[in-house]
């Protein structure tokens, strides 16, 4: 049995200190023969470190550390020790809170981004300029001269001959051709995130607070005709050494738990 570097043999001695007072004279219920023991020498890791349950380990009780609980060898067998559920606590103060620690570093500037896409149509461009007036078209052929008449009578006078055709206009220049449009300028690129900058130093540990009491158990042992244990067995008183005097006291028991015989023929306790 471990128990904080104590051995089953200490436990052993421990207990039989504290049960003396029922292993010669049952006729007594004990009150005065157990004053409470820590559970600190009470340890055990598992119950597969729990000593064998004859008839030498009778009413000797263990803490089990990994099920939290308070076992007595009864009977053959180790019981679990069953306190009623005490009202639950009221909640502690919270802790004051840690000073911040000191911003980190800068981090680096990210690498380049990737190249972004190509921009939308730019703007439809300006109007070419208008071409150059064409050149003057030539002027029409004079009319041949008629053949000179024969002179007789003064003929009437000659129709005046027709004006020549006016030249065409000169063809309109053709329009200039559109500017294409422009490429959209490439996106900039984003700059990677920096690393983050490295935790604030962890505050100082606060004070230690004053060693807190122990939490003992007491044992009575109990006749046949028990209001409680009618063939006999043990009460089971726990609570905190408020006063560290190393004795349960009346006013310091939270919670009591009884084991009790199963039947007359079970033998006499220790």
């Amino acid at each position: 049995m471990k128990a904080i570097g104590v051995g089953v043999a200490f436990v052993l001695a421990v207990m039989g200190s504290a049960l003396g007072g029922c292993s010669e004279d049952s006729s007594r219920a004990g009150e005065d023969s157990a004053t409470g023991v820590s559970l600190g020498q009470l340890q055990v890791g598992t119950r597969g470190e729990l000593p064998a349950c004859d008839a030498e380990a009778e009413t000797l009780l263990a803490y089990v550390v990994d099920e939290k609980k308070i076992v007595v060898c009864m009977d053959g067998a180790w019981q679990d020790v069953v306190f009623p559920k005490g009202p639950t606590g009221a909640t502690g103060p919270r802790g004051a809170d840690g000073e911040d620690g000191d911003q980190g570093p800068k981090g680096k500037a990210g690498d380049k981004g990737a190249k972004g896409d190509k921009g939308e149509q730019g703007a439809t461009g300006l109007t070419g300029a208008m071409g150059a007036t064409g050149e003057t078209g030539l002027t029409g052929a004079k009319g041949e001269a008629g053949d000179k008449g024969e002179t007789g009578d003064k003929g009437a006078k000659g129709d005046k001959g027709a004006t020549g055709d006016t030249g065409k206009p000169g063809m309109q220049g053709e329009t200039g051709d559109k500017g294409e449009t422009g490429d959209k300028g490439e996106t900039g690129d984003k700059g990677e995130t920096g690393d983050k900058g490295d935790a604030g130093a962890k505050g100082e540990a606060g004070e230690t607070g004053e060693a807190a009491a122990s939490s003992l158990v007491k044992v009575t042992t109990l006749l046949a005709g028990d209001a409680t244990c009618e063939h006999g067995g043990l009460r089971i008183d726990f609570g905190v050494d408020a006063d560290r005097s190393g004795v349960l006291d009346p006013g310091e028991i939270s919670s009591t738990a009884h084991v009790c015989k199963e039947a007359p023929d079970a033998g006499p306790l220790p």
